[in-house]
């Protein structure tokens, strides 16, 4: 698929979202998916619109498939582990279905933070500025910790 013709598609949807014309949104995600059907970004959106599709031709089944087929063919997909769990909180009201979700996707963020900030500090290193190190860890952990305190309020809201 052509940029130009991805990028007229993504404004498209955006419009008819925005429009509340959530069903023209699902067609043109529909015909892209045709042409790419392996676009996790495709799937995901599609799936998360027909969450919200009123008189849609798919059911709320075939929203949570979506998510899991973007899964399968990307099992590090933080976007999608994160829809599945929201999926399974607010759609299923499963505990027993959330946590689950919910640890797994919180696994691989934090693997990728790990990786992040290991990268951070090999490169302070190469590039020969070990003495940012220190200062570094401390704006990480200040940076944690107000994640933290943000969602246990967000939480209690």
């Amino acid at each position: 698929m052509e940029i130009n013709d991805y990028i007229k598609a993504k404004n498209k949807i955006r419009k008819f979202v925005k429009d509340e014309k959530v069903n023209k949104a699902i067609e043109i995600l529909d015909d892209l998916l045709l042409k790419s059907q392996t676009d996790t970004t495709l799937i995901i959106s599609k799936a998360c619109l027909i969450q919200i599709a009123e008189d849609c031709k798919y059911t709320l089944k075939d929203s949570k498939e979506l998510l899991k087929l973007a899964i399968k063919i990307d099992p590090n997909n933080i976007d999608a582990l994160l829809e599945l769990a929201y999926y399974f909180y607010v759609i299923e009201d499963s505990s027993s279905k959330t946590f689950p979700a919910i640890e797994k996707a919180l696994d691989k963020c934090l693997y990728f933070l790990e990786e992040l900030i290991e990268l951070k500090l090999k490169c302070l290193v190469y590039f020969e500025r070990e003495r940012e190190i220190s200062n570094s860890i401390k704006d990480l952990k200040l940076k944690v910790n107000k994640i933290l305190k943000r969602a246990s309020k967000k939480a209690k809201d």
